[in-house]
């Protein structure tokens, strides 16, 4: 039998998560600015000055230490915690490599489709989506969910 946690539970673990990954950014933006990891303009940057690079890779270790405490407590379903462990692991790797490095496009795409394909996989069957009161059949959106994964991925 699952005990669903109380509310106050709740806000303490979403609070413990804000400053977890609060922190975690603020270190690796101190460390990109001593060691030069910056992101430098160009005509597809949104900035105009050189900006620190890699804060990301804080937020992303936290989601995916929160979704361990979740999954361990009993609170989110196996596959559905191997969906965004493995998803997200594989799409923060590539990332953090690219803030230090360049990763070309290419590559980055395939490990986004990878990363898509896993999720996918572990979730499992996306044709219908539960509305409360009746499914929706969702048989021609399907097919674009991936794409609009990927999209998203690339949005952030």
């Amino acid at each position: 039998m699952s005990v669903l946690p109380t509310l106050p539970t709740i806000l303490i673990f979403v609070l413990l998560i804000f400053f977890a990954s609060t922190l975690g950014t603020w270190i690796i933006l101190k460390c990109a600015r001593k060691y030069g990891w910056v992101a430098k303009p160009n005509r597809r940057s949104s900035h105009k000055v050189p900006t620190p690079r890699g804060g990301g890779i804080a937020i992303a270790l936290t989601f995916l230490g929160a979704l361990i405490i979740l999954w361990a407590a009993g609170l989110i379903s196996k596959p559905l915690a191997l969906a965004f462990l493995g998803g997200g692991a594989m799409v923060t790797l590539v990332s953090f490599i690219d803030d230090r490095r360049n990763v070309h496009v290419g590559i980055r795409l395939v490990v986004q489709f990878v990363a898509v394909a896993w999720a996918l996989f572990f979730i499992g069957d996306m044709t219908k989506m539960n509305l409360g009161w009746r499914f929706w059949h969702l048989d021609f959106f399907t097919h674009l969910v991936p794409l609009g994964m990927v999209w998203m991925i690339n949005m952030y």
